[in-house]
């Protein structure tokens, strides 16, 4: 949720006069710069934050340091840019993919947007897992799996997805065998048992599969809801750009019936 509206001569003060934080992630010795007015109006986490920097940037005005989250520099750079133009990057957007796309910077990203109380955003990268999962390029391997599964807040929708992946697309087989009982012998990922035992009642409920993966669309979408903390994302490209997707008519037609704005 965003932060209380500021008061007008305040917003047009900062027009005038705009203020700078510097954010410092991990050991980087050069900061990001953004204007206070975003971080203000992105969260009221960073909102508090700046209220309170001194004692999050020791005597320093204007700086904010997160140096646990220097593992996550990927995803604070998603974040940041999201922070900025409220969307994700054009090449974090399914429907542009010419390669596989990023998943664990995108996981990073999510796992941000919780820890500082940004929906919207993990609302935007959920969606776009929920199309790797469905295109079958989630995880390159078990490892790659593992170390999404190891950042994953326990008991979130996300933990849900990941520990779904892995139960979903190595369904046979040697690739089966070797992801499970990778994932099951490790011991860093706290809940996992848990987590992956869920997953596999869900898969076996439905028949080996999950609703969200599903080929008819119009079953498919409302399982995706099942994994947002919100509603759809303002600037989804399922919705801002359907002339571009290869979709049927009807489809286009009872998709955007659906949007929510």
């Amino acid at each position: 949720m965003a932060a209380t509206s500021q008061g007008l001569d305040d917003f047009i003060q900062q027009l005038k006069a705009p203020r700078f934080i510097k954010i410092f992630v991990g050991d980087q010795t050069e900061p990001y710069e953004i204007p206070e007015s975003m971080l203000v109006n992105a969260s009221d986490y960073f909102a508090r934050a700046i209220k309170h920097e001194n004692s999050m940037g020791g005597s320093e005005p204007g700086v904010l340091r997160f140096k646990e989250d220097g593992e996550l520099l990927e995803g604070w750079k998603v974040l940041l840019y999201w922070i900025v133009h409220r969307d994700l990057p054009r090449q974090y957007q399914e429907i542009v993919f010419t390669e596989k796309p990023k998943s664990l910077e995108m996981v990073q990203t999510w796992v941000l947007g919780d820890r500082y109380l940004l929906p919207e955003l993990q609302d935007s990268v959920v969606v776009e897992l929920l199309a790797n999962s469905l295109n079958e390029w989630f995880a390159e391997d078990h490892v790659e799996l593992y170390s999404m599964l190891q950042i994953s807040p326990v008991g979130s929708k996300l933990r849900r997805l990941l520990a779904e992946e892995a139960i979903l697309w190595p369904t046979s087989g040697s690739k089966a065998r070797t992801w499970v009982q990778y994932l099951e012998e490790q011991n860093g990922v706290f809940g996992l048992a848990g987590s992956l035992l869920a997953a596999h009642e869900a898969f076996t409920q439905h028949n080996k599969t999950f609703p969200r993966v599903m080929d008819d669309l119009r079953k498919r979408m409302p399982a995706w809801q099942e994994y947002l903390m919100g509603s759809w994302p303002r600037k989804f490209w399922i919705f801002r750009d359907l002339r571009e997707a290869d979709m049927d008519p009807d489809d286009i037609d009872w998709i955007q019936k659906q949007k929510v704005t």
